[in-house]
């Protein structure tokens, strides 16, 4: 329960002696290569983890988009890391040394969101009592992510566009223009077809937008990572919260590979917070988590059986 590997009983024989011996050995060694794996793509893919052939497209993508200026449309359910696959392309670019910046659309108000992009000259509004700039000046010579770019109005969209194809913005109260070298990257969990056919969303805009797309897979697709990913979050978060090393037992991995994850990897990241808080002792047990036999559609998503992933976790 204190985390051994196994045990065993005397009178023990020889053979199982060696052949339990041979196991652990095995398992230390896929232990070291999944932490020099994390490293290695930790260094060029920031935190996406995984082995799947799912998510190794999704690799081949960022490092053939990365060295280039191209725009990005990431696409995928919440929780998938559209924002880690953002800043993987920045960190593998060449203006990986200049600024990322972040712009989390659907959280600022439309009407600010024109002078948070694009800045403002005093006398713009009410209370501009001076020159402001915005975010896009602050991503120059870097990259601007724009997150969640759906959900933004016909308004902001039609300025945008322009930035697209002229590479320049138009502060607020100003009448002139000023040119910018700004890499866009924009995310979105929308259905951007659906939107445009219901004229919600610029089709010119669009088309600027998806030089490039990339979509992540849903965590249920790539089954097979789960135990790799589970064992970086609970080693990050141990940290984090300066609890003591937790391993995941058995019965709490099967439990992670049969579910569904609606949340995708966000939900799994909350319910091993969840089990490294509420565990007893280094193992995180069933009782830990709030997933439950009753919470699986094993029809659905029944998990892979294969011998490497149950020893590598």
């Amino acid at each position: 329960k204190k985390g051994a590997y196994d045990f065993i009983p005397k009178p023990f024989d020889q053979d199982e002696l060696i052949y339990k011996i041979q196991k652990a050995m095995e398992r230390s060694r896929l232990i070291r290569e999944n932490r020099e794996l994390l490293k290695e793509r930790q260094g060029s893919f920031q935190e996406l983890i995984g082995n799947s052939s799912a998510i190794q497209t999704v690799y081949d993508q960022i490092k053939m988009v990365a060295h280039s200026d191209v725009t990005v449309l990431i696409t995928g359910e919440s929780g998938t890391g559209k924002d880690l696959t953002a800043r993987s392309i920045h960190a593998a670019s060449s203006r990986k040394d200049n600024a990322f910046i972040t712009v989390n659309c659907p959280t600022i108000p439309e009407h600010i969101l024109e002078s948070e992009l694009f800045g403002y000259k005093k006398g713009a509004f009410t209370n501009a009592n001076r020159d402001k700039s915005g975010l896009f000046q602050e991503a120059d010579t870097g990259t601007i992510f724009l997150d969640e770019i759906g959900d933004i109005g016909p308004s902001i969209q039609t300025k945008l566009l322009r930035v697209l194809q002229e590479k320049e913005i138009k502060p607020l109260g100003d009448t002139r223009t000023q040119k910018v070298d700004v890499r866009i990257i924009a995310s979105t969990n929308r259905n951007l077809e659906q939107k445009m056919a219901d004229q919600e969303f610029r089709q010119d805009f669009f088309y600027r937008l998806n030089v490039i797309s990339i979509e992540l897979p849903p965590l249920r697709d790539r089954v097979t990572d789960i135990p790799l990913i589970a064992g970086h979050l609970v080693e990050k978060h141990c940290r984090k919260l300066d609890k003591t090393a937790r391993h995941i037992s058995e019965p709490v991995m099967d439990l992670l590979m049969k579910y569904r994850w609606p949340g995708n990897v966000r939900e799994l990241e909350n319910v091993l917070v969840q089990g490294i808080l509420y565990s007893k002792s280094t193992t995180i047990n069933p009782d830990d988590i709030p997933i439950k036999e009753k919470d699986l559609d094993i029809k659905k998503g029944a998990p892979v059986e294969d011998p490497l992933f149950k020893l590598s976790y």
